[in-house]
């Protein structure tokens, strides 16, 4: 068994045009701003298609202590 893990960040761009596309739809398109989607939006996630069981729970309580600020990331 190996203690490396291949895994992948994920750009939820989805999200993001969809978003985009929603409030320009309804006049409020944020032009000229810089817009941050996070984890707390869904605008970043993990794959983790090649991790345990125990590697998921791992990531997913790694979220829940990022999501209710238990947990602070750096910005840079």
């Amino acid at each position: 068994e190996s203690n490396f893990v291949l895994v992948s960040t994920l750009k939820q761009v989805g999200t993001t045009v969809k978003d985009i596309s929603n409030k320009a739809e309804k006049g409020e398109f944020p032009g000229g701003q810089v817009i941050v989607y996070s984890l707390k939006d869904k605008g970043v996630d993990l794959a983790v298609t090649n991790l345990s069981e125990e590697g998921k729970k791992a990531v997913e309580d790694a979220k829940a202590k990022i999501l209710d600020g238990s947990v602070k990331v750096p910005e840079k």
